[in-house]
């Protein structure tokens, strides 16, 4: 019975020596099992990805047409560029005509800018009176009227040669205040107007609003001064707004009225 105690006693052990032993043996093999596992995987996990990755055929190959981009998109450049649009045919083009420094004449009204350079006493913006002079510093009083800005500004530099020998001298109009036609009667918006530019009688009409219903369109005359004398020049609305005398759509002069009378009731 005694021996059989110690039998048991014994048994816990000699199990925990055998555990410890085979833990040795295992703390032993690592080296040489895992070094042969890396070798023995890294197939494997090529093959892996060999079979996870299909075989993608060749886009070109398969698609000749894209292959080349210019032959399956010819160039349409040439195709979407916008047409140019002739004009009309009969259409007469009604674009303003600009002033020509050349030849526009200063008036009673205008006003004028005179510059003479690196002189800032002398940069004048100056009115053209109703006697037709203006008046600047170190010269008085000087005759404009019916003289053009380069003609004006030669002579006030003439004027300064004394003072201001080498003087740079430029005149130009700053606005044509003079240069005024007047619409009356039965227009829309019956006033004076600047002439900005080249003006005509269906222009000034125009600018005015046009006829009322109660306009007559047969008696439109033109009031101007001729010589000193009152004339009155009768207006062919009706053939020029039809399109058939466009040569008689007069050009006004500055002080010029056009005159829309009331059409009669009968």
């Amino acid at each position: 019975m005694k021996l059989t105690i110690k039998s048991l006693l014994l048994l816990p052990i000699l199990g925990s020596l055998m555990t410890m032993q085979a833990s040795a043996s295992d703390i032993r093999r690592p080296f040489v099992t895992a070094q042969d596992d890396i070798k023995l995987s890294e197939p494997a996990s090529a093959a892996d990805d060999n079979a996870a990755q299909p075989n993608t055929p060749n886009p070109e190959a398969t698609n000749p047409d894209t292959a080349n981009p210019d032959a399956a998109n010819p160039d349409t450049s040439n195709d979407l560029a916008p047409t140019p649009m002739a004009a009309p045919e009969g259409k007469v083009s009604r674009t303003p005509i600009a002033r020509n420094p050349d030849t526009f004449t200063i008036i009673p009204g205008d006003v004028l800018q005179v510059t003479v350079w690196k002189e800032e006493g002398l940069d004048q913006e100056v009115l053209v009176l109703s006697d037709g002079s203006v008046n600047f510093p170190l010269i008085g009083s000087i005759p404009a009227q019916g003289k053009t800005p380069a003609e004006l500004q030669a002579e006030i530099k003439q004027k300064l040669h004394s003072l201001i020998p080498s003087a740079s001298v430029t005149v130009m109009v700053k606005a044509a205040l003079g240069h005024t036609v007047s619409v009356i009667g039965q227009v829309l918006k019956p006033g004076e107007l600047i002439m900005g530019h080249n003006l005509t009688v269906m222009q000034a009409l125009s600018q005015a609003g046009g006829l009322t219903p109660y306009g007559s369109e047969s008696e439109i005359i033109i009031l101007r001064h001729i010589h000193g004398k009152e004339t009155s020049i009768p207006f062919p609305y009706d053939d020029v707004i039809n399109g058939d005398e466009l040569d008689k759509d007069i050009a006004l002069t500055p002080g010029d009225v056009v005159v829309v009378p009331t059409a009669g009731l009968f």
